[in-house]
């Protein structure tokens, strides 16, 4: 019997290129999102958002660790978001991969705390879950990523299907 394996990479660019990429979690409730896309659940379950948060030194009951707290598979939520933007662009780079972008206005979601970052549908299921690296700067918490009032930049995600014997 062959599995399925997802492997999720999200990237931050601006004018200069990646300014930050990372590997990270499609988490159980996106394998029922790909379920309930076979069942015809095209309007509920089709990828619609990207979210940003600074929850990522958070615990899923919402207590501050004061460390990172990595993404788990059971996660159903983006721990304490600020901002949620649309996706733009999906496109096909391989049968086995899709790609979502959307970015981020010089106004939109400009904070020195961001952390975090959720993929989910269009009825908010999430589906993949980054959590930036722990930071030994800041004692272990969850690295922070600016996002200046001056910044436009671009978000993409990544999916690659593979099967896994």
């Amino acid at each position: 019997m062959s599995k399925l394996e997802v492997i999720g990479t999200f990237t931050i660019s601006n004018s200069n290129g990646i300014v930050y990429e990372k590997k990270n979690l499609f988490v159980d409730k996106g394998f029922e999102v790909i379920a309930r896309l076979f069942g015809g659940k095209f309007d509920e379950v089709s990828v619609g958002f990207m979210q940003i948060g600074t929850g990522g030194d958070l615990d899923n009951t919402g207590f501050d660790t004061g460390l990172q707290n990595a993404p788990d598979e059971a996660d159903t939520e983006i721990r304490q978001i600020i901002f949620e933007k649309a996706v733009l662009s999906v496109t096909n780079p391989t049968p086995t991969r899709v790609r979502y972008e959307t970015f981020l206005n010089t106004f939109e979601s400009n904070s020195n705390l961001i952390n975090e970052f959720a993929l989910v549908t269009l009825d908010r299921t999430m589906i993949s879950h980054v959590v930036t690296d722990p930071d030994p700067g800041l004692g272990g918490r969850a690295e922070r990523f600016e996002k200046s009032p001056g910044a436009f930049i671009t978000l993409a995600w990544e999916l690659q299907f593979d099967p896994c014997p």
